[in-house]
């Protein structure tokens, strides 16, 4: 069965740009994936959340795309590409050369070992808000029951603005 699934994209190391780019190209071209109609919002900047440790910026985005993966499939496939662009998990919420996380997958809950969908920080994050609202207000968290228009409207106007755009994700950026 087909599904829809949104994910987000984040960097802060290196060439980020490059890295979103490389991320994007990876999962467009993914055989486990095979991802159907895959679209991707604009960047933006945004500090780290948490704050602590100190880290440079990142840059976020969110694709969506529809796929005959399961979740788990979906998730083992990120976690891979992660791990062939050189992501190291030494520190917790530390700086990182790409975070690619599963924020939802149609109206799927899931509470697996080492998969949570939908991601259960969605809804606090504007900087995950902000592109997924991008790509889909209407879409309705299923949890919550409310949309992700509305999720982002109830995040603070100085949270909001924290969030700054970039632009759409150079065509250069992906091989």
């Amino acid at each position: 069965m087909t599904a829809n699934v949104y994910v987000g994209l984040g960097s802060n190391l290196g060439s980020r740009e490059a890295a979103l780019g490389l991320a994007l190209h990876s999962m467009r071209t993914s055989a486990a994936l095979h991802p159907q109609a895959l679209r991707c919002s604009s960047i933006y900047e945004t500090e780290p959340v948490p704050k602590d440790p100190p880290q440079p910026r990142f840059l976020n985005a969110v694709a969506a795309f529809r796929t005959e993966a399961t979740p788990r499939q979906v998730m083992d496939e990120l976690l891979h590409i992660e791990l062939t662009m050189g992501r190291l998990r030494a520190e917790r919420w530390g700086a990182r050369l790409i975070d690619l996380d599963l924020l939802m997958v149609d109206h799927v809950i899931l509470h697996e070992r080492g998969l949570h969908v939908p991601h259960p920080h969605l809804h606090e994050r504007a900087f995950v808000l902000i592109p997924l609202a991008e790509l889909e207000p209407a879409l309705v968290h299923p949890k919550m029951g409310v949309t992700v228009g509305a999720l982002l409207l109830a995040r603070s106007a100085e949270e909001r603005a924290e969030v700054q755009l970039v632009g759409a994700l150079p065509s250069t950026a992906t091989p």
